[in-house]
């Protein structure tokens, strides 16, 4: 490894930064052991995102213990956004915490407890790792916070105490109401993901500081993250976005035998400043070779969407629709005109981008490959002609066979 650079270090420094925004991390270790002079300049895109499992086994151990005894200040000081999964019932690693208490600067953390859902429970981590996850949530550059834990008796007051949050996921927690510290002051979220079926959202809803003021203020959501079972907690999605004013990015993942139902209803307060909407259908977990009807046709579902857009058209500003299906399907289905012809009437006035993923299951018994892939194929020529040629629509369809 040399000390001097070959070229100047404002110019190497600039073509590091772009490997970094790139996320090139080869090329940026292999620039590490270039030269010294690299070193700083690799390390604080190195070490920018890091992704910590205490779930470890043998194979996993080493890196993790390598990881933890890192001392240089440079590496906090570079962490940006962190992954951590904490386990509950494996012992836990003696280093972490003063690892994380090290950490200055995070902007974002993503926080997953691996255990059952029976066992899962916040208090039953040790103190000194509660204490280290609490330092990370409450530094004043972290603005997004991401909890996917499966926790019990989560403590409200852990997130209140946020100094500076915006974007709020609490996917599978269960919160307690505690005691709130009296600095605390109301969050202004900008960006949020719910389950319909969790109480979590009726839980922050209802969180009022010490003044009286509500703990988070939803008026100024830009962007909802929506993932549906069924019915349950409708009335609570429709009380979040009674308070919403300026929703502009709709994301709404349902499983696939539920269809699209509530979605107009959900967005009808947001119909002047909702722009992207981005539809996802994902397989049910009892569903075999049909989540989306008994005959493995996903008509039903496309007619239950197109319903749903009826609604919406001639009062909304909709620029972008993007619609996944990842299904167990045996055949593309006959109702695809239907949502063709939805999309192109003039209800839809400031729409400019449609795109369509279809991940079609291809089950080797069956022995229809070339059917399926054929249908996917020709399915702009045969039900999406419109859309295929429109002069005001960038419409793009991508059909993918999976096989088992």
């Amino acid at each position: 490894m040399s000390d001097t650079p070959a070229f100047p270090l404002e110019v190497t420094g600039i073509i590091i930064d772009i490997l970094g925004d790139e996320q090139d991390l080869d090329t940026l270790k292999a620039c590490s052991l270039t030269c010294r002079a690299f070193v700083p300049l690799s390390r604080k895109h190195i070490f920018s995102t890091l992704e910590i499992d205490t779930d470890y086994d043998v194979a996993s151990r080493r890196p993790l213990e390598r990881l933890l005894s890192i001392s240089d200040p440079v590496v906090f000081d570079s962490i940006r956004k962190i992954s951590i999964r904490v386990t509950l019932y494996h012992p836990e690693c003696p280093s972490l915490p003063t690892f994380l208490l090290k950490i200055t600067k995070l902007k974002s953390l993503f926080l997953c407890a691996c255990g059952r859902m029976s066992t899962a429970n916040w208090s039953k981590l040790s103190e000194a790792i509660r204490r280290a996850l609490l330092h990370l949530m409450h530094l004043p550059t972290l603005t997004h916070l991401r909890l996917l834990m499966f926790f019990k008796n989560f403590p409200v007051s852990g997130i209140v105490s946020c100094n500076s949050l915006i974007g709020l996921d609490t996917e599978g927690v269960l919160l307690e109401i505690d005691h709130l510290p009296t600095t605390s002051r109301t969050h202004m979220i900008q960006e949020y993901t719910m389950q319909m079926n969790s109480n979590t959202t009726r839980g922050l809803l209802s969180t009022k500081l010490a003044n009286g003021d509500p703990a988070f203020d939803f008026t100024m959501l830009r962007k909802l993250t929506l993932t549906c079972g069924g019915d349950h907690g409708v009335s609570a999605t429709h009380h979040l976005l009674e308070r919403v004013k300026h929703l502009e990015v709709l994301k709404y993942r349902v499983c696939a035998r539920e269809h699209f139902r509530h979605l107009a209803s959900l967005t009808a307060r947001s119909a002047r400043t909702l722009k992207i909407l981005d539809l996802e259908a994902y397989p049910g977990r009892n569903s075999r070779f049909g989540p989306i009807s008994s005959a493995a046709d996903p008509s039903p579902f496309i007619l239950g969407l197109c319903k749903e857009l009826e609604e919406m058209s001639d009062r909304n500003v909709v620029e972008t629709i993007k619609l996944k299906i990842d299904a167990s399907l045996g055949w593309p289905g006959d109702a695809w005109e239907n949502l063709d012809i939805v999309l192109t009437k003039s209800g839809w006035s400031k729409l400019k981008h449609v795109s369509i993923t279809l991940n079609i299951v291809c089950w080797p018994w069956r022995r229809n490959e070339e059917a399926l892939q054929t249908a996917l194929d020709t399915l702009p020529k045969t039900q999406l002609i419109r859309l295929a040629k429109s002069n005001t629509v960038d419409f793009k369809i991508t059909g993918r066979l999976k096989y088992y």
